[in-house]
C-alpha cells in the first residue's frame, strides 16, 4: 500500500485506523511499521509516531552514490576470489539473453519487465559472489529506498524500475558495461571492473536526474503495471 501510494507523503500512519482497515489486530501493524521504519521507508519520533516520508532528488542520488562504492568493492572482492562457475554462468546468461532481446530491433516499452528482470539478474550475480553478508545487506538497502514520483505524483517507484525510463541508446550503453565488467572479472581485474561499475551506476542515476520532474516518470511505471 504504502509503494503503490495509499498514503501521501507526510502524512501519519497510526496502528488503529491501519489495524481496522487491514482487518488484523494492532500487533502485526505494529511489528510492519517498525519493520519499515528500520529500512527507511517511514519516519519515526517518539510521541508522534509514523510518517511517511518524500525522497528529494538529492537524497535519492545520495543513495546512487553510496550504492555505485558498494557494488565497485563487490567486483574488487569477486575478482580478487576468482569469478565463479556459478557466477560466470549467471552473468553469460543475463548477458545473452540482452543481446536478444536488443537483436530483435528498436527497443519498445514492451520488452522494459524482461530486460530489467535480466538486470538485476546481472547485478546479483555480482553481489552473490562477493559472500559479503554486510555488503549484501547494505547495498540491499540503497536499492530498497523508494523514489516518490515528482511533480505530484502519487506513486513511489523503487530503483529497478528506472530502467523503465532507458531508451534505445541508453539500453546498449547499459549492456555495453555488463559485458565489460564480465570481461574484467573473468581476467581478475577487479580495478577495472569496479571503475566501470561505478560510470555504469553513475549513468543510472543520471537519467533519474534527467527525467525527475518530467510527468513521464509516472507515465512509465503505469504502463509498466498494466
Amino acid at each position: 500500500m504504502l509503494l503503490e501510494g495509499a498514503f501521501p507523503p507526510d502524512s501519519r500512519l497510526t496502528e488503529t485506523v491501519l489495524a481496522e482497515q487491514l482487518g488484523v489486530s494492532r500487533t502485526p501493524v505494529r511489528d510492519a511499521l517498525s519493520t519499515l521504519a528500520l529500512e527507511g521507508l517511514l519516519g519515526y519520533e517518539p510521541n508522534r509516531g509514523y510518517e511517511v516520508l518524500s525522497c528529494t532528488l538529492d537524497d535519492v542520488l545520495g543513495a546512487y552514490e553510496v550504492r555505485k562504492t558498494l557494488e565497485a568493492l563487490a567486483c574488487r572482492i569477486v575478482a580478487k576470489a576468482g569469478l565463479d562457475v556459478q557466477a560466470r554462468a549467471r552473468m553469460m546468461d543475463a548477458n545473452e539473453q540482452i543481446e536478444r532481446l536488443l537483436e530483435s530491433g528498436t527497443w519498445r516499452a514492451d520488452r522494459a519487465r524482461r530486460w530489467r528482470e535480466l538486470n538485476a539478474s546481472f547485478h546479483n550475480a555480482i553481489i552473490d559472489a562477493a559472500a559479503n553478508k554486510s555488503l549484501t545487506q547494505a547495498i540491499r538497502n540503497t536499492q530498497r529506498l523508494p523514489i516518490m514520483v515528482a511533480g505530484g505524483g502519487a506513486r513511489w517507484f523503487t530503483h529497478e524500475e528506472l530502467v523503465l525510463l532507458f531508451d534505445d541508446k541508453a539500453v546498449r550503453r547499459s549492456h555495453g558495461d555488463h559485458c565489460k565488467i564480465f570481461s574484467a572479472l573473468r581476467t581478475g581485474d577487479g580495478e577495472k571492473a569496479s571503475e566501470i561499475m561505478m560510470a555504469h551506476i553513475d549513468h543510472a542515476a543520471g537519467v533519474l536526474r534527467a527525467n525527475w520532474d518530467k510527468p513521464g516518470l509516472m507515465r512509465a511505471t503505469q504502463a509498466e503495471k498494466k
